[in-house]
């Protein structure tokens, strides 16, 4: 269902939006939100976090390692119980993008 925004809104957001991209206008304001998508409730959800397991199979490396990530500080471990742990999926993201480069 395709809503048509007021004219008067339009020009508002683009006036609040105008200092951080100079050169919008409402028609590329109006084509931007035409062609993006609402978030499913799915995506709004908080990602589980993900076994020792789970994480190596991602990552393509042994439990160990793993478990040496999570030593080091590479992985955020969330601790479940005494022996059991879980990792959060942030840090197992940040991992897996790589280093940051600036």
């Amino acid at each position: 269902m395709t809503q048509q925004i007021n004219a008067s809104i339009l020009d508002a957001a683009v006036g609040l939006l105008r200092p951080y991209c100079e050169n919008l206008t409402p028609e590329m304001l109006q084509n931007a939100l035409r062609n993006s998508s609402p978030a499913s409730p799915e995506t709004r959800r908080p990602e589980k976090p993900y076994s020792r397991k789970e994480a190596a199979a991602l990552l393509q490396v042994s439990l160990n390692t793993v478990n040496r990530y999570m030593n080091t500080g590479l992985l955020r471990k969330i601790s479940i119980g005494p022996r059991h742990v879980l990792i959060d999926p942030a840090s197992l993201h940040r991992l897996l993008a790589g280093p940051a480069h600036d």
